[in-house]
């Protein structure tokens, strides 16, 4: 195992260690931290995976930005566009 991959590891079980202590918490329960930090912690295996396997992750970072300029040209297409509503407003 590469040290990266058992930092990510150690880094996911601290954020998974803190989300169970904060759902034992009887007073004050912090839900969104909880969720938060289970959200933190699998992030963190997921890396320490694509850490783990080099080539997947060339592959990972490649793909993420083809995936994130596909959203964003939906983003501005949809905004562009005129609503239905305010379309049929304009036919009465």
């Amino acid at each position: 195992m590469k040290a990266a991959t058992r930092d990510w590891i150690t880094k996911a079980e601290h954020d998974h260690l803190a989300a169970a202590d904060l759902a034992r918490r009887r007073k004050l329960p912090l839900h969104d931290m909880v969720c938060f930090h289970c959200q933190q912690s699998a992030e963190m295996y997921l890396k320490a995976c694509l850490e783990e396997d080099s080539s997947r992750a060339a592959y990972s970072s490649a793909t993420r930005g083809t995936t994130q300029a596909s959203f964003r040209q939906k983003v501005r297409w949809q905004t562009a566009r005129p609503s239905a509503s305010k379309a049929a407003n304009s036919l009465d």
